[in-house]
Parts: structure tokens; sequence; C-alpha cells
């Protein structure tokens, strides 16, 4: 990403959203790539761990919260509205916290990223309706959307700058 400094030369933004000279990035160690790279994959794999689980534990919560009497038909319904929920909260959330990440940092935008869907699936489990459980679903899907353009771009600022080989300088 790039912003003008006050004299109107472009000037890079360094992983925590800050103005940085263009040596910024290339002054992370190994081993600080290897730790956001980590951290990275993390926020990933949490993320996509938390989308798996949902549709594991949704049809026995559905049961337990419709009853015993519901149909398959109306647990049917209710599977297609979360993954509904998913769909636009994680669509919105990358919006949201890409932006974020733009304006406050990628850091703190990913960790408020996987702050959000952590807590919020967590406080799902106090869900006692379906349709609590469904805005529940939606907000922590915000949290897992804003990690994946926040995650990217943090890999992609930590890594050394390169060329292909083919292109001319």
């Amino acid at each position: 990403m790039q912003r003008s400094d006050p004299s109107g030369q472009p000037a890079s933004v360094d992983i925590h959203g800050q103005s940085a000279g263009l040596s910024s990035v290339d002054d992370l160690t190994t081993r600080q790539r290897w730790i956001v790279l980590t951290a990275a994959f993390l926020g990933w794999m949490f993320a996509g761990l938390e989308i798996s689980l949902f549709v594991l534990i949704s049809r026995p919560a559905m049961r337990d919260m419709l009853g015993t009497s519901a149909s398959e038909a109306m647990v049917g319904d209710w599977f297609a509205w979360y993954q509904c929920a998913f769909l636009l909260g994680a669509a919105s959330g990358g919006w949201l916290f890409g932006w974020l990440g733009d304006r406050v940092g990628r850091t703190r935008s990913m960790g408020w990223s996987i702050l959000c869907y952590s807590t919020v699936t967590g406080v799902s489990f106090f869900a006692t309706d379906p349709y609590t459980l469904l805005v529940l679903r939606y907000i922590a899907c915000l949290g897992v959307g804003g990690t994946w353009p926040n995650a990217v771009s943090l890999s992609v600022e930590a890594l050394p700058p390169c060329r292909a080989p083919c292109w001319p300088d």
C-alpha cells in the first residue's frame, strides 16, 4: 500500500500500518518473518476450525434448541440459514477488518478479528434459541472473514521483496 509523505513522494506502510521508510520490511529478521507467518497461519487455522466445527455441531444443537419434535426439514432449513450467516458475515468481515487493517494496522486488525470470532463463538454456547445463534453466527463470521485479508497482507509484507527472474528492471 502506498501513501504520500508531505512532499508528495510515495511512502511505504509497514506491517503495523505506520508510515515508514522502504527498509522497514527489509529490516525484519528471519525469526520475525517466521513469527508473522506462524501467527497468520494460526489465525487461518483456527478460523477454519471454527467453520468446520460448526458444521459438525449444528444438527445436534438444532435438535436441542428446537426439541425432538422438530422435523428434519426444519433442522435443514436452519442449517441453510447458518451457512448464509457465515457467507454474509465472512464477506462483510473481510471488507470491515480489511478496511480497518488499512487504517490502524494489519496486526491490530487481525488481532481484533481473531478476538471477535473466538469470543463470539464461545458466547454462542449460551444461545438458547435458533435466532440468537443465527445473529451470533453472523458476528463470529465477521471475525473469520476479517482474518483472511489481514493474514494474507501480513504474510506478503513480511516476506523479503523479490522479483521474477525473467522480468527486466
